[in-house]
């Protein structure tokens, strides 16, 4: 392979900060910005007509009847130029020919960037499409660990794949992933990776984590979330079949105190598992 392979090269900074950016700004604040462009446009070429009618005495733009142009016609001018709509009642002349070019030029880019970004926006599945639990659980009756996490949108996702591992002892346990054909909009209690209590009592030293990400396809969209979870954020549960046969987690109610509190489901008293295999046991 090449030396100068483009899989070689490091990139000078990181990427996909734009896509993050899209991600991070609503719609609607995305068409605020885009109504913002536009009119600063349409008032910086305003401004520079005006100053040149004032200072230089230079007529760029011409009204059809003859009579003399004012700030609002200048601004309506721009408007219906930058929109490169034309209603032929007002026409650039001179200098202004080149102004108007310029600026349907620049109105061109800016609405076919600004339709594509919101298309982008519009189709793309929101960042919260998938949404877990604060904490995740380590169950003593089945030695395993469960997550918790929900699938927000109004369809079930399809073709979904949930894989993790648990870094213990600083070494990464990497399980193969569950591969579900579809998740609906319930909220999802999963067991993921098998891990004795012997096991971690022995290995579990500070650093150690579990990660998890779920990820599937949302009506032609890919979507995909991961989490991490620290030793002090996974809870200790004899079993999980209190939280699992918890009935609203089946028709979620986002707006109702009781099920987020259970959704981030936190027992009074209970361990994490940092607490109950302590590093310095072990030391």
């Amino acid at each position: 392979m090449s030396e100068n392979s483009k899989y070689h090269q490091l990139p000078r900074r990181r990427q996909g900060k734009f896509l993050k950016l899209v991600d991070d700004t609503s719609f609607w604040r995305l068409v605020l910005f885009g109504l913002i462009t536009y009119v600063g446009v349409v008032m910086m070429v305003s401004s520079i007509e005006i100053v040149g009618l004032k200072c230089c005495e230079a007529q760029w733009i011409q009204r059809s009847d003859g009579k003399a142009v004012g700030v609002l016609d200048t601004i309506y001018f721009n408007f219906v130029t930058i929109l490169t709509v034309g209603y032929g009642d007002i026409s650039p002349n001179g200098f202004g020919k080149a102004l108007s070019i310029l600026e349907a030029l620049v109105g061109v880019g800016l609405f076919a960037g600004a339709v594509s970004l919101l298309t982008v926006k519009a189709l793309r599945p929101s960042a919260n499409t998938i949404v877990f639990s604060r904490y995740a659980y380590y169950c003593l009756e089945e030695q395993r660990f469960m997550v918790i996490f929900l699938n927000a949108s109004v369809s079930r996702l399809e073709n979904c794949s949930i894989s993790s591992y648990f870094k213990l002892g600083r070494d990464w346990t990497v399980s193969p992933a569950i591969a579900p054909p579809f998740l609906t909009t319930a909220v999802q209690t999963f067991f993921i990776d098998k891990h004795s209590v012997e096991e971690i009592d022995r290995k579990l030293v500070d650093g150690d984590c579990l990660r998890v990400c779920v990820s599937g396809n949302l009506k032609g969209s890919e979507v995909a979330a991961s989490v991490q979870y620290k030793p002090n954020e996974i809870l200790v549960l004899e079993n999980r079949d209190f939280i699992a046969s918890y009935e609203p987690f089946w028709r979620p109610d986002f707006e109702d105190p009781e099920f987020e509190r259970m959704f981030h489901y936190r027992p009074e008293g209970v361990e994490t598992l940092a607490d109950k295999f302590p590093e310095s046991r072990r030391s």
